[in-house]
Parts: C-alpha cells; structure tokens; sequence
C-alpha cells in the first residue's frame, strides 16, 4: 500500500458542498489539517482518502489528539502484507453482528497467526463469547470501528460529537477521521456480516446487513436484487467463513432506498464507502451512577430516577450548599459526577440523541493540587507507569507528581461518550424535559419540537452547568445568528467537514437556538448556576466575581 501525503497548500482549496449530495474525491484535501491518500495494488487502482478533520474554529488541535488521529489514518486495513505505520501492523477485519447498527470492526492480529486464521476464528464469535475468549487468551484486540451512513448511524453525527465535544470541552470522546474505502472490500464484509448475523438469529442487524448488501450490489452490478453468482461463487468473499454457495439458493436481499442511502454512503464514482474511523477505547468501564442504577420500565425513567447525579443538577442552591464542603476528597467524585451529567445532556440536547442511557463509559482519572494550588490530573494508565518507573529513574517533575498525588490525590470518574451515531434522531433531552421545561402548544412532540423561541420562557429543570461549556455555547449561537460575520464559515464546517446533511445542519441549528434561549434568559433571571468547575470550585478562584449578571450570561469573561 502507497501512502501519500498532500501539500498543505491543498487545504487552501475551496470546499464544495457535500451535504446532499456523493463525496467529490478532489475537494477531499481541503478537508483536512494533513490528508493522506492510499494506492491500493489490484486491477482497480482506486485511490483512497483518510482525512483527520480540522477542529472548529478557534479551536485548538492537542499533540496528543493529533498523534492519535494520524495513526488512525496509518491503519493498514487490506490484506497488502505492507504495514504504513511503525507500531501497527497488519489488521483483520470482522463485521459487526451484535447490538443493531452495522460497522467494521479492526482488530490487531496475534504473533504467529495469519489474517485469515483469526478471521474464521474470532469473527463467528458472538460478543460474550469474544469477550471470554479475550479474557482468557489475552486476544482479539480491537483498535477501531469503521461507521457508515445507515439505518440509525449517521456520519454526521459521529464527527459532529467528537469535533463538538472537544469545542465546548464537554466530553471524553474517542479520536475519529473521515475514512474511504473500497466498495468490494465493503461488499465483502456485508455479505459476511448478513449470514452470521443469521446464523445468530439476529433481527436487526441480518436485515441491515441485506439492506446495505443491496446496496452495494445495486452500485457495483447494475441493480439487483440478489447476489451475483461471479460474487457468491468468488472464494474471495465471505472471510473463508460463509459456506461455498450459500448466496446462490435464492435468498434475496432487501430492497433499500438507493437514492437516500447510496449518496451519503459512497464516493461520486460509486466505488468507494464514506464513513468515520474512530479508534476502540480500552479499558473503560460502564458509567451506571450517570445512566442509573436501577433498570427502570423506560431508559428515560432508568436515567430520572434512578441517576445518582441528577437530581442534585436540580437543585436551586449554590453548589457549596449542595456540596457542603470543599475538600476535594470528600466532594470531589460528586462535583464531577455532576459537571459530566451536566455536558452530557447539553451535547445530546444539541446533537438530538436517541440512544444515550446505557451507553455512558468512565475512565479513572487522578486528580491533585499542586504546589501553586492549581488543580491538575493524570490518567490512571499513566499513574501506573509512572509508579513502575524505580525511584532513581525518576526525573524531579515525576517525583513532586507522585508526592503530590501521595499526599492530596483523589481518584475519580471521568465519563467517556464512546457511542455516538444515533444522532438527529428522536431528541429525548428536548421531548422529555430533561434540561428545561416549556409551555408547550399541543401535547404532540412533533407539533413543538421545532419552535425554540418557546425556550425563551421556559423554567430550567437542571440548575447547574459548567462555565466554560456555556460561555462556548454563547458563542457559537452568536456564530451562526443571522447576519453573523461568521455564519458562512461555520457553516461551511458543519457541512463540508462535519458532514451534516441540509435537514441535520436545521436540525442543529433549531436545538442550538433553543437551548440557548433557554440558558441565556434564564441566567438574565438568575435562574441558573454556572458553577460546575472543578477548577474553580476547589482553586477558590474569583474570575467572575466582579463582572455584573449582564456579563456573565453574555459569556465575558
């Protein structure tokens, strides 16, 4: 496999529009901050794009980050025996045949095993059963996901939390680019995924996988509606693992809807699939304090009644009161329970999320005050590391670190939002009255749910939120206002970077414009607290003290 990296000069070109329409291929360098292409040996010679997208603007790409979105674009994904990336070498795809959303998973192959040995071996495997064999053999490994438009996925929705979460500083989510690849290898994948999802008794996900499989069918071979027999007799296809022949019994695929799913699946040239990349994170743990703790009736009453940080987020006090203490210690786990609550129900309000509770992670973070009394943190991962390092080895820095944390560390939950494609969907935040309160014109969701000015007058439900995410929000509202000097341009990003069609970026916009009613004048009453700052709260620090209620609901500061 060739890789090949673009002048940055490239990024310069002007975007077209892609919201409605197939992705243009040579725009695709304007994109992004280093795009890379791949030439794929064998007889189609198509060039592939993987693209890490450019922040939001006045935003600021981490190292880290960077790091992370790169090497997820060195992925060598095809079965070529070349690996693009120093650390990474050749990865074994499986698709997905679990939950109710079709994707590509990429797995790290073990010493001594070939592609095609792990593939039969690991892809048949339900996700229990993958889970048990990897906690006894040590393997699969799972680096990351290929996502595509499809029945409950959008890729907008993907790159919109990932790019939206790290704007508003919001959320852990997982590092994700725009990936293309090859039709046939996409075909294949289907194919497979459709009988082993069968083979599972799987509902959903077998007539997905037939739906997508027709598709591909469709864009490939001059629409059909089943599989051909230079496909279902080609060993090439089906991982080694569907039986020989077992597409050429007359089993149909199901029709779908080629004109709404093929133009935000596939390249213009039809012979390729748009979708995100996003890398697999390890070892976080399911977040039940924030979804519930009890199963409930409804995931909406399981969040209501049964979130340990919730109700606190309702109370019309200052957060001292609610607290009662500032000893990091004792309050800490609970001030951060309730900021990432807080973030969470903002971002999903914004993005209209339908399938939120139950799909909320943790990572364990350290967090201490150093010699200045500033607030800082480390990763549990890199705690660890950093206690393997022998006491001589250690530089001055890492000593002070550990003594600090010795001394006044504190582990605590930091919430994770690694399932992010359902969203521009039902709005649960907005129709379920999670974050505020509005008199509504008629009881049907439908009727209401596009009216923000209703906001203007609503009463908040949840009374705490966290500074920097509302300051942020202010902001892009006064963005993309009407008559805004930079309406265009962040515009421009939702759409051609973030991919969101016409009806999302609306979609977007309504949910923006009404949450912001809802916050801004309800801070004009004093009817909320912006107050859910660790950094704040335990640095006793005095930012906002002199500004009037004027500025800070304005976001000056």
């Amino acid at each position: 496999m060739k890789i090949i990296n673009f002048s940055a000069a490239l990024t310069l070109l002007l975007p077209l529009t892609l919201s409605a329409a197939f992705l243009d291929l040579t725009h695709a360098p304007s994109l992004s901050y280093q795009p890379m292409t791949f030439q794929i040996p064998g007889s189609s010679q198509q060039v592939e794009h993987c693209l890490p997208i450019t922040t939001f603007p006045d935003s600021k790409l981490k190292s880290k980050r960077k790091k992370e979105e790169i090497k997820l674009c060195s992925y060598n994904i095809y079965d070529t025996g070349l690996a693009t990336h120093p650390k990474v070498k050749e990865l074994a795809a499986c698709p997905k045949t679990y939950n109710s959303s079709t994707a590509i998973e990429f797995y790290k192959i073990p010493k001594g095993m070939t592609k095609r040995e792990f593939q039969r071996k690991v892809c048949p495997m339900g996700r229990n059963e993958r889970k048990r064999f990897s906690d006894r053999n040590k393997y699969p490994t799972k680096l990351a996901k290929f996502k595509f438009t499809s029945p409950g996925v959008t890729t907008g929705s993907i790159l919109g939390y990932y790019q939206l979460a790290r704007f508003l500083d919001a959320a852990e989510v997982p590092a994700s680019v725009l990936r293309t690849v090859a039709i046939d290898f996409a075909l294949d994948m289907s194919l497979t995924g459709l009988y082993l999802s069968r083979k599972a008794r799987s509902k959903f996900l077998s007539k997905y996988w037939s739906q997508q499989s027709y598709i591909f069918v469709n864009s490939m071979f001059d629409s059909t509606s089943s599989v051909p027999r230079s496909v279902a007799n080609d060993r090439r296809y089906g991982l080694g693992i569907v039986p020989n022949g077992y597409f050429l019994n007359n089993r149909r695929l199901r029709s779908a809807s080629i004109g709404h799913w093929s133009e935000r699946q596939l390249t213009s040239d039809q012979r390729q699939v748009v979708g995100v990349l996003a890398k697999n994170p390890r070892g976080e743990r399911y977040y039940a304090e924030i979804s519930g703790l009890k199963t409930r009736r409804t995931r909406i009453d399981q969040f209501r009644k049964g979130s340990v940080y919730y109700k606190p987020l309702q109370i019309n006090r200052s957060l001292e009161r609610v607290l009662g203490s500032r000893d990091l210690k004792k309050v800490g786990q609970k001030l951060k329970g309730m900021q990432d609550t807080s973030n969470l129900l903002v971002i999903d309000f914004l993005m209209g999320q339908s399938d939120r509770v139950g799909n909320i992670h943790y990572y364990d973070y350290y967090y201490y005050t150093n010699s200045e009394g500033k607030l800082k943190r480390i990763k549990e991962d890199s705690y660890k590391k950093l206690l393997k390092i022998p006491t001589a080895e250690l530089s001055e820095k890492q000593q002070l670190v550990l003594q600090q944390l010795k001394v006044k560390g504190v582990e605590l939950k930091v919430m994770l939002l690694k399932d992010n494609d359902g969203g521009f969907d039902l709005n649960k935040a907005k129709k379920y009255h999670l974050l505020a309160k509005v008199k509504r014109s008629s009881s049907s969701f439908r009727k209401w749910k596009n009216r923000p000015e209703l906001y203007r007058n609503s009463s908040m439900v949840v009374k705490h939120f966290d500074p920097k995410v509302y300051k942020r929000l202010v902001k892009l509202y006064r963005w993309l206002e009407n008559g805004s000097a930079r309406q265009q341009e962040i515009t421009d990003y939702l759409q051609n970077e973030l991919r969101f069609t016409d009806q999302e970026l609306k979609k977007f916009k309504n949910n923006l414009t009404a949450l912001y009613n809802a916050l801004y004048y309800n801070c004009l009453k004093g009817d909320l607290f912006l107050d859910l700052s660790l950094k704040e709260y335990f640095s006793n620090d005095q930012s906002r003290t002199n500004l009037s209620q004027q500025e800070v609901c304005e976001g000056q500061w």
